[in-house]
C-alpha cells in the first residue's frame, strides 16, 4: 500500500562508464514518525501474551504490524518524507543494477523502506 503512494520524478541522469548516477525527487510515506507508538502498543501486546508458544506469538506478532501499519497507510494524518536524492548503480554485464553496498545509497533505501532502515540502524544493523 505504502509504494501506491509513492512519487518520484527524475531529474537528471549521469553515466560514467559503468557508474550511473539517476538524481530524483520522490515523495514517500514515512513511517517512521511511527515507531514508538508501534513498539509501545506491541510491547503492551508482547506482555498480554506471555506464555504464547512460539510460533503463535510469531504470527500474533506479524498480524500486529500488519493491522498496525495498514491502519496508518490508510489514515488522512500519514506522514510523507520528500528529498531530492542520487542513486547509484553499476553495469553488471548488459544491465544496470543499482548498487547496494554503496553507502551513497542510503537515503533510497530509507525512502525505499519507509524508514525502517532507520530502525535497522537503531537497533546496531548498519550497511556495508
Amino acid at each position: 500500500e505504502g509504494y501506491k503512494k509513492m512519487a518520484y520524478k527524475i531529474k537528471n541522469t549521469k553515466v560514467d562508464g559503468d557508474v550511473a548516477i539517476i538524481n530524483l525527487d520522490i515523495k514517500a510515506t514515512d513511517l517512521t514518525y511511527y515507531f514508538p507508538e508501534f513498539m509501545q502498543k506491541g510491547m503492551a501486546l508482547a506482555f498480554a501474551s506471555i506464555g504464547t508458544n512460539s510460533e503463535e506469538m510469531e504470527k500474533i506478532g506479524e498480524n500486529f504490524a500488519t493491522d498496525f501499519f495498514t491502519e496508518k497507510l490508510n489514515s488522512k494524518d500519514l506522514k510523507y518524507l520528500e528529498k531530492n536524492i542520487d542513486v547509484q548503480f553499476k553495469k553488471n554485464g548488459n544491465n544496470w543494477e543499482m548498487d547496494d553496498e554503496n553507502s551513497k545509497n542510503k537515503d533510497f533505501d530509507e525512502v525505499m523502506t519507509f524508514g525502517f532502515s532507520k530502525l535497522g540502524e537503531a537497533f546496531g544493523e548498519t550497511k556495508k
